[in-house]
């Protein structure tokens, strides 16, 4: 979306504009999923005759939070060039490192564990087959040579602590006062979800800096998918590319597969047949998401 005053391009969903400062409103956009004999996808805003769309009853923003967030902006706005520093600062220090730390997580051997954790119980049943299941605290994991495939158990929810004694119900809210537009909510369900699918369990990232990365992706595709009623069944992974998630997702109540590469910041629907075009990943507005986390939780990375 473009500011009406200075021309910036902005993220989706948020309330001031980051060049200029002028409060930015507009209508909700609508997410669609449109089911078509060969091919369907999500348009924004809807271009369909009769859209099926999620909807959240908007949430009663905290006028705390604005007045804070108005602070916040002028802060940033006398400090010339703050923004655009940060940006900078991000892709040169934790971004870019981040982005690419995901392109090569470790599921080789699950019990390579430096950190004292307990080893992850392993799942009995009659499965005759060579794969190896095991219950993480995030996820159910099964590994089968290089392919990995992660179910999420719901353990991770609103009540999460990640950092600093406060839980991700808690973090959300906050995203949906003083970051998103008025009448936006995040969509956490799809966020626990994915979330759940990268994390898997906390030993796993033991550094906070590493957790925050994973955070950012799945921020910008539960803000963009906002009001679309998606769940993630599972995610499939080929050890040899673990940046590339295979999702198999129920969305809008019909089965499908959702192919993202977060290395190469592409998304697919349909089996990996139909392309979607979004800006969700363009460093800028990670660098949002990087903001809100760092800001909320008291951590810096930089």
């Amino acid at each position: 979306m473009i500011c009406p005053k200075c021309g910036a391009e902005l993220a989706d969903g948020v309330k001031f504009c980051g060049n200029c400062g002028n409060p930015v409103s507009q209508p909700d956009a609508q997410n669609t999923y449109v089911p078509q004999p060969e091919t369907a996808s999500y348009q924004l805003p809807p271009q369909a005759s009769q859209p099926v769309a999620y909807t959240q009853a908007p949430r009663e923003k905290s006028k705390t939070g604005l007045i804070i967030a108005i602070i916040v902006i002028a802060v940033v706005l006398i400090i010339g060039g703050a923004i655009a520093w940060f940006v900078h600062t991000v892709r040169k220090t934790g971004l870019d490192d981040a982005i690419d730390s995901m392109e090569s997580p470790d599921f080789s051997d699950p019990f390579d564990d430096d950190n004292g954790a307990a080893d992850p119980a392993p799942i009995t049943d009659n499965d005759t087959s060579d794969a190896e299941n095991y219950a993480y605290g995030y996820a159910d994991v099964t590994l089968a040579g290089n392919d990995i495939t992660i179910i999420p158990n719901g353990d991770l929810n609103g009540s999460t602590v990640l950092y600093g004694g406060k839980d991700l119900n808690g973090f959300l809210d906050y995203v949906d006062d003083t970051v998103l537009e008025e009448g936006r909510v995040i969509n956490r369900e799809f966020f626990y979800d994915l979330l759940s699918t990268m994390l898997v369990d906390a030993s796993m990232y033991p550094d906070f800096e590493d957790v925050e990365s994973n955070m950012i992706m799945c921020l910008a595709m539960a803000n963009n998918f906002h009001n679309i009623d998606v769940r993630v069944k599972e995610a499939d992974l080929d050890a040899n590319n673990a940046a590339e998630y295979h999702y198999q997702v129920k969305a809008e109540n019909r089965d499908d597969t959702w192919i993202v590469n977060y290395a190469d910041r592409t998304v697919y629907f349909n089996n990996g047949s139909t392309e979607y075009s979004s800006d969700m990943f363009k460093d800028e507005y990670l660098a949002y998401w990087m903001m809100a986390i760092e800001d909320y939780y008291g951590y810096s990375s930089f």
